[in-house]
């Protein structure tokens, strides 16, 4: 048995931990002695953001280069030992014991990115301060140096958050409800003998063809809807309602024209076309194409054509683009040429360009002349005997 899959939420959240320590050096030109390099003044340790930190001044600076240069060495320390780096921001001052408060040192609390720090690894400085300057009455007063270090320390923990669930709207289904009721009705449809009620707002907003035919005042209207059954316009005003068919009727399709042309998603099609009902008319569409076959294709092209449905009558064309050689000789194609003359001469357009793209640069392979021919002569069908006659006379001439 299948565990049921969980769900959970949590969120990164960063602390943020700032500390600061100062660092007392005494009796200092005795402990420097003759100011060699790597000669080291460590504080003692003070903790900030749950991590061992100290203070590390080399007064004959910490590498050849400070120590030529005749630089102080300053950085802070971490002593802890951790698994990963550890995220920090950090400032280094000598403090001025002048009383002037002309503190010398260096932030990198603003501006910058957080610095990673390892353990037993350094953050600072090996040209921190000219030993002369370090060593001036500003700063070294009774033989003492004073160091100040604050360190901001950042880190992030993963929070479990609460699950909300959130419902399914119900909208679809309270819609409905209001339809059925017939509460605040003001739009009343006379359908083949059946009666039906919306609501004028409702309808507007979804149809233009609706918006046009209702008056804008609040006063009923009862509108008489033609050339429609009652059992389709029900089920078109419960799709403008709640975004459903309330009941599919599961006939049978057939590959027939009448079986196609007036089975429910034939009828839906047509009304949806004739509201101008966008959504609608792309759930037909949809549904239709579910029955496209060699059998169907000319039946369902021309449910297409009639009712304006683009995305399905591009579909037929491509499809039978390529079968069209099964096409030809069958009963859908002679359906076409006697119903539809004028879809099966867009029929032949069609195949005509498409054949044109395959041999781009090349001469018209037969079946494009084939094309041409019937092309030629759906054209001499629809135009006048003279017309015609005057036509093959310039061929012949």
């Amino acid at each position: 048995m299948e565990d049921e899959p969980s769900e959970s939420a949590s969120v990164a959240v960063r602390r943020i931990e700032k500390g600061s320590h100062e660092f007392v050096l005494n009796n200092y030109s005795v402990r420097k002695g003759t100011g060699d390099m790597n000669r080291l003044f460590e504080s003692e340790q003070f903790a900030v953001g749950g991590h061992s930190w100290t203070i590390r001044l080399y007064p004959g600076g910490m590498t050849i280069d400070a120590h030529n240069a005749g630089d102080a060495s300053l950085f802070i320390y971490l002593k802890s030992e951790t698994s990963t780096p550890v995220q920090c921001l950090f400032d280094l001052y000598i403090l001025d014991q002048s009383g002037r408060e002309n503190h010398y040192g260096r932030s990198i609390f603003q501006g910058l990115p957080p610095f990673s720090i390892n353990h037993n690894k350094v953050g600072g400085y090996p040209h921190f301060i000219k030993r002369a300057v370090l060593e001036s009455s500003d700063y070294l007063k009774d033989d003492c140096l004073k160091i100040r270090s604050s360190i901001c320390v950042l880190s992030f923990h993963i929070q479990e958050l609460p699950i909300i669930q959130v419902p399914e709207s119900n909208k679809g289904t309270d819609f409905g409800k209001f339809l059925e009721s017939r509460q605040g009705a003001d739009v009343f449809f006379k359908v083949a003998g059946e009666s039906f009620c919306a609501h004028k707002c409702i309808l507007a907003a979804h149809s233009p063809v609706f918006m046009s035919r209702l008056s804008d005042d609040h006063q009923p209207q009862e509108i008489v809807i033609p050339d429609i059954e009652p059992r389709t316009f029900k089920a078109l005003l419960w799709f403008i309602y709640t975004g459903r068919i309330l009941e599919e009727e599961q006939e049978a399709f057939g590959d027939s024209a009448p079986l196609i042309l007036k089975s429910f998603w034939g009828k839906m099609l047509a009304a949806a076309d004739q509201f101008e009902l966008e959504g609608l008319k792309m759930v037909c569409e949809s549904r239709i194409l579910e029955r496209l076959s060699g059998e169907s294709v000319a039946y369902l092209l021309h449910l297409a054509d009639l009712y304006h449905a683009t995305e399905l009558k591009d579909a037929c064309f491509k499809f039978l683009a390529e079968n069209q050689a099964d096409f030809m000789d069958s009963d859908g194609s002679k359906y076409l040429k006697e119903a539809c003359p004028v879809l099966y001469l867009e029929l032949a357009g069609y195949n005509e360009n498409r054949v044109l793209q395959l041999n781009r640069g090349k001469d018209l392979d037969v079946c494009s002349k084939i094309l041409h021919v019937v092309k030629d002569y759906f054209v001499g069908m629809f135009l006048p005997w003279d017309a015609s006659d005057m036509q093959l006379d310039a061929k012949e001439a």
